[in-house]
């Protein structure tokens, strides 16, 4: 089986999306239109570059932490793979979606290294599709996993302690 197949992708789930394979594609459009976007204004302050180097290493290093703690309940896509386990420990015990949180760190990182108002208005976009696309997937998560929600009581959903 390719990990491909394990995550639930196929040829007939891209057709019908039932998996959430259009809100993969989304966020990949998002993802892309973002790095193309102009830093407007440009040239901030050497703080503001040095802080948002420092919060897209945070994000880099929040995504690898929680990517390695799925292990094989990972998928790219919202809805969950038929052999998942429900993760509550690690950086899970503390944020639902590490690694859309993790994208938002990034981006609001580049955003501030960049001086650009462009792109925290894509940060605030993606903000907004994450959160969706978060609520879409714990429908999922909640029909499949009866602890899901206490587990959604207790714990932030996208950046720990703020939201």
């Amino acid at each position: 089986m390719s990990v491909f197949q394990r995550w639930g992708f196929s040829a007939r789930g891209w057709l019908g999306g039932r998996r959430g394979e259009f809100w993969l594609l989304a966020q990949l459009v998002l993802l892309v239109v973002f790095t193309g976007l102009p830093a407007w204004p440009s040239a901030g302050p050497l703080l503001a570059r040095v802080l948002g180097i420092a919060v897209i290493v945070a994000g880099v290093v929040l995504a690898w932490i929680a990517i390695r703690s799925m292990g094989r309940s990972l998928t790219p896509l919202p809805h969950p793979p038929d052999e998942s386990q429900l993760v509550t420990t690690g950086v899970y015990a503390h944020v639902r979606h590490p690694i859309y949180g993790s994208v938002i760190l990034m981006t609001l990182g580049t955003s501030l290294a960049l001086w650009s108002l462009t792109h925290l208005a894509g940060t605030l976009l993606l903000l907004l599709f994450f959160d969706a696309k978060a609520r879409r997937e714990e429908a999922w998560l909640r029909q499949r996993f009866p602890d899901y929600a206490g587990y959604a009581a207790r714990v932030a959903k996208l950046l720990p302690g703020i939201y």
